[in-house]
C-alpha cells in the first residue's frame, strides 16, 4: 500500500509539475521605433543571460568619422542605453514569473510516537503523507500576467526615449567637435597673419618709420590671437572626448570628423512642429501608462478574493496496519482584510496618471516653444551673419587693405578689420553650431527628423 501511495503522490506531482512548465514569447515588448534614427540598428541583449558567445572586443573608431557613422556607433555602443535594453529583458522574464502558478506543497506528519506505554516507539504512530496546492481565484494569473506585460511595454517606452536621447546627445556632441575644428582652422590663420603683420611692424619700428608703441600693439594682438588659438584647442580636445564617450569610451583615437556644417534647414512652423510633438515617447508613453494602473486596479480587486487551498494524501495506522485516505481544503475567511488600502491605492493612481500625462504633455510643449525661439534666433543669427555682417565686413577688410596699398590706412587699421573679419567669421561657426544643436532639440521633443518637418517638402520639392 506504501508503494502504491508513493506512485500516486509521485504521478500527482509530475502532473503539476509539467501544468506549471510554460515559456515567454520574448522580443515581443520592444516599442516601435519613432521616424528619428529609424535606419539604425541599436544593442539587443541576448535571450540568455549568459550567451555561448561574449561579444567581440571593442575597436576603436580611428580615422575619420562621419555623422552616420557616430550615430551608428552612439546607438550601439552606448552604456546608458544598453542599461534599459537589459531593463526590457529583465521586464520579459518578470512577465514570464508572472504567469507561473504556486507550487504545490508537500507536507509530512507523523503522530504519537517516542512517548511512553503504548505510545513507545511508532507502535501507535499515524503517518500522513499529503500534497497540498494553493490555488488562485479571480483569474490573478492572468490579471497579474497583463500587468507584467505592460510594464514591460513601459520599459519599452523608457528604452525609446532614451535611444533619442543618446541620438540626439550624439549628434549635438558630433557637431560641437566639427564646428571646433572649422574654428581652430580660423584661428590657426588668423595667427599667422597677426604673426606676419607683427614681423613687418617690428622691422618698421626698428628703421623708426613708426611708433615703437605701433609694433607693441602689433604684438598684443598676436599674443591675443595666440591664447584664441589654444582656448580653441582645449574646447575641441573636450568635444572630442564628449563625442567619444557617448559610445562609451574614455579617450578618442579618431583623427578628425568630416560633415556638412553649413547646410541650413528653413524653419517649420510652430503648429506643425505641436501636431507631430505626439509622437514624443514621453507624451505617448502614457496611454499605455494609464492601461496599466486601470489593469493593476482590476488585479488588486480581485486581491480582495482569497485564494484557497486543496490537499489530499493517504495516512498510515500503524497500531491497526491500516491506510487510509485524507482530503482538506483551506478558506481564508475575508472579514479583516479585503484588499481595501491596495484597491484604494490602485483607484487614486489611475486618477494621477491623468494628471501626469497633463503634465508630460504640458512640459514636452513648454520645453518645444522654448527649443523653436531658440531655433528661429540662431536661424536668423546665421542668415544675417551669412548675408549681410561678414559681406560687409570682407568689404570693409578689402577697402582698407587696398586703402594702405595706396598709403592711406596704417598696418594696424588693416589688423583692427582683419581682426573684425576673422570675429565675425567665428561668430558664424558657432552660430551654425548652436544651429544644429536647435534642430537637434527640436528633433528630441517631436521624434522625427528635421528635414522631414521642411516646408518645402509638403510642396513636393526635392531637397
Amino acid at each position: 500500500m506504501y508503494l502504491s501511495g508513493s506512485i500516486c503522490l509521485f504521478v500527482i506531482i509530475t502532473a503539476l509539475g509539467f501544468t506549471g512548465c510554460t515559456t515567454l514569447n520574448q522580443d515581443r515588448f520592444w516599442p516601435e521605433v519613432r521616424p528619428l534614427g529609424k535606419r539604425f540598428n541599436t544593442y539587443k541583449p541576448p535571450l540568455s543571460p549568459s550567451p555561448s558567445s561574449p561579444e567581440p572586443e571593442f575597436e576603436e573608431p580611428t580615422g575619420v568619422l562621419t555623422l552616420t557613422q557616430v550615430l551608428s556607433l552612439a546607438l550601439i555602443r552606448n552604456p546608458k542605453l544598453k542599461t534599459f535594453a537589459f531593463e526590457i529583458r529583465a521586464q520579459e522574464a518578470k512577465t514570464l514569473q508572472a504567469t507561473l502558478p504556486p507550487n504545490p506543497v508537500l507536507e509530512v506528519d507523523i503522530e504519537n510516537f517516542s512517548g511512553s506505554g503504548t505510545a513507545k516507539d511508532f507502535n501507535i504512530a499515524e503517518t500522513t503523507i499529503q500534497l497540498n496546492q494553493p490555488i488562485l481565484l479571480g483569474g490573478k494569473i492572468s490579471k497579474r500576467k497583463k500587468v507584467a506585460a505592460l510594464s514591460a511595454e513601459l520599459a519599452g517606452w523608457d528604452y525609446e526615449a532614451t535611444r533619442l536621447d543618446v541620438f540626439i546627445q550624439a549628434k549635438k556632441a558630433f557637431f560641437d567637435v566639427l564646428g571646433a575644428q572649422e574654428r581652430l582652422k580660423l584661428a590657426k590663420k588668423l595667427v599667422q597673419l597677426a604673426s606676419k603683420v607683427h614681423k613687418a611692424i617690428k622691422v618698421l619700428a626698428e628703421s623708426g618709420e613708426v611708433s615703437p608703441i605701433e609694433e607693441k600693439r602689433a604684438a598684443i594682438a598676436l599674443f591675443q590671437t595666440q591664447i584664441q588659438m589654444e582656448r580653441i584647442k582645449h574646447e575641441l580636445e573636450a568635444a572630442r572626448k564628449r563625442l567619444a564617450s557617448t559610445w562609451g569610451s574614455t579617450e578618442a583615437l579618431f583623427d578628425e570628423v568630416r560633415g556638412e556644417l553649413e547646410i541650413v534647414w528653413p524653419v517649420p512652423s510652430f503648429e506643425k512642429l505641436v501636431r507631430v510633438s505626439q509622437l514624443n515617447p514621453d507624451i505617448a508613453r502614457w496611454t499605455k501608462e494609464k492601461e496599466r494602473r486601470r489593469a493593476q486596479l482590476v488585479l488588486e480587486k480581485a486581491n480582495a478574493l482569497p485564494d484557497i487551498t486543496v490537499g489530499g494524501g493517504i495516512r498510515r495506522l500503524s497500531e491497526t496496519d491500516d491506510n487510509a485516505f485524507v482530503i482538506g481544503i483551506t478558506i481564508p475567511l475575508p472579514i479583516l482584510n479585503r484588499n481595501q488600502g491596495g484597491i484604494l491605492e490602485a483607484q487614486y493612481r489611475l486618477i494621477k496618471a491623468e494628471e501626469e500625462r497633463k503634465n508630460a504633455e504640458v512640459r514636452v510643449l513648454t520645453e518645444l516653444a522654448e527649443a523653436y525661439q531658440n531655433l528661429m534666433s540662431t536661424y536668423t543669427e546665421v542668415n544675417s551673419l551669412k548675408d549681410n555682417i561678414i559681406p560687409k565686413a570682407q568689404s570693409t577688410y578689402d577697402s582698407i587693405l587696398e586703402g594702405y596699398r595706396q598709403g592711406k590706412f596704417s598696418f594696424l587699421d588693416v589688423l583692427d578689420t582683419q581682426r573684425t573679419l576673422f570675429d565675425t567669421r567665428l561668430q558664424y561657426l558657432k552660430a551654425l553650431v548652436e544651429y544644429h544643436k536647435a534642430v537637434a532639440d527640436i528633433e528630441r521633443l517631436t521624434g522625427v527628423p528635421f528635414e522631414s518637418l521642411n516646408p518645402f517638402e509638403e510642396k513636393g520639392e526635392e531637397k
